[in-house]
């Protein structure tokens, strides 16, 4: 099973999975099986990536969305964003994330 197949196992089985720098959290962990324990640890890197990349796609969006920009700009941003080290995207996302907040925090009661 690829590590796409077991992240979408997992959510299908009502698991959450976030990430902590390079730790893997997964909710509710007194759930989990022997089975998907193993499962998570030999699929832990690129379990990392997928769902880091995921992160950032979203704070990318979230970003963009807020800011008004242009298709062409989002598409550019998710562009330059990939096969960056892992900590890089992780800091890209949490840069994005703020500039979401800061964006939405600013048009608050102006854009409708």
């Amino acid at each position: 099973m690829s590590a796409a197949e077991l992240l979408q196992r997992l959510r299908l089985e009502g698991f959450g999975l976030t990430v902590d720098g390079d730790r893997l959290i997964v909710t509710p962990g007194s759930e989990l099986t022997d089975e998907f324990r193993e499962a998570i640890r030999k699929a832990k890197p690129a379990l990392l990536r997928i769902l880091v990349a995921e992160r950032l796609a979203s704070a990318i969006n979230a970003a963009c969305l807020w800011r008004g920009d242009t298709e062409a700009n989002r598409t550019a941003l998710l562009a330059e964003a990939t096969d960056l080290s892992l900590a890089h995207e992780i800091d890209l996302a949490e840069h994005f994330e703020d500039v979401a907040r800061i964006w939405q925090a600013a048009c608050r009661g102006t854009c409708a």
